[in-house]
């Protein structure tokens, strides 16, 4: 994940292969803070988890739906946190490319 939370650098997620869900725990928003889910590549030589890459991106369109908005689409509207305080973050991609979800959940 990467938004203004973290100033767009990267915040990484745990994937459970169980559940194909990605999830963040732990995250803290302030008012009005957004975020996309965007790509990262580990560095072993680092034991870090290298600057985003824009190329897989996902954000929402209009009406809320999560969409796809990297290269070459470039697309989609960040996603907005409306309250402060500390949330669990899960990408869903158990339904397949195209029906892909997502939850923000306060803790």
């Amino acid at each position: 994940m990467s938004g203004t939370f973290n100033n767009w650098g990267n915040s990484a997620m745990t994937f459970d292969a169980n559940t194909n869900k990605w999830t963040a725990t732990g995250v803290k928003f302030a008012a009005g803070d957004s975020f996309a889910f965007v790509s990262s590549v580990w560095d072993n030589a680092t034991a870090s988890w290298n600057d985003p890459s824009w190329d897989i991106c996902y954000k929402i369109d209009e009406e809320g739906t999560l969409v796809f908005a990297g290269d070459p689409v470039w697309g989609g509207n960040n996603i907005t946190v409306a309250q402060a305080g500390t949330y669990t973050v899960s990408l869903d991609l158990s339904n397949g490319d195209g029906n892909y979800s997502f939850e923000v959940t306060k803790d």
